[in-house]
């Protein structure tokens, strides 16, 4: 089972300013809630993107992870590797000067938190329609990127069934569904590039066994 870590990410404004209002939407019991207003300088970060990736998922990292929030994400850490459980960090994003930020690139050290074995990482996106009160067009298709990791060849095997199972449910919806079998950074990267994903999931055996449950 997995410990809970969902966060908001919020614009305070439809000026397209920078200020973005962050808060705690669901914590492991024990773990404090936690509100903060930041600077999220998109502009200036769209432009860096390229020409230094690593730099890039730091200071975004610093910039959502500050103050209450920091304590409570490192409370939620501190109490997970208690336990001896992965920890979800789901972001709902919304805005669309932040839809534009490859939020995959989180990172707080050498590697970005998408690709951790410790962090089980997800993401989805709002527009600014659907964030001050509109609704989206009926027509609206959801893309999903679904990342796939396995640790044995029979986990992948247990991974691929359920895949076909969701693949079905999609074509039931609107729904675009788009599988990436254990790919590697730059396979990762390249995906994120080609097309804009409303929803990021990665499933791995603890993934699937937490949605068995429930």
């Amino acid at each position: 089972m997995a410990q809970e870590f969902h966060l908001s990410i919020t614009p305070l404004s439809m000026l397209g300013e920078d200020k973005y209002l962050i808060r705690t939407e669901r914590v492991a019991s024990g773990v404090p809630l936690a509100e903060e207003e930041v600077i999220l300088s998109i502009k200036d970060w769209l432009a860096e993107i390229a020409l230094n990736p690593l730099e890039f998922g730091k200071q975004l990292y610093n910039a959502v992870f500050w103050g209450t929030i920091r304590d409570s994400w490192m409370t939620a850490q501190g109490l997970a590797q208690y336990k001896q459980q992965p920890l979800r960090l789901r972001l709902s994003i919304r805005g669309e000067g932040a839809l534009q930020l490859p939020w995959e690139s989180l990172c707080n050290g050498l590697d970005p938190i998408a690709i951790s074995t410790d962090i089980l990482f997800s993401r989805c996106f709002f527009s600014r329609k659907e964030v001050f009160g509109k609704s989206a067009p009926n027509n609206t298709q959801l893309k999903v990127l679904l990342v796939l990791s396995a640790y044995s060849i029979k986990e992948s095997f247990e991974l691929k069934k359920e895949v076909i199972s969701l693949q079905e449910e999609a074509s039931k919806y609107k729904i675009q569904l788009t599988i990436l079998d254990q790919p590697n950074r730059k396979q990762l990267a390249l995906a994120l590039e080609q097309e804009s994903f409303q929803v990021f999931i990665t499933l791995d055996m603890l993934n699937l066994q937490h949605l068995i449950r429930v």
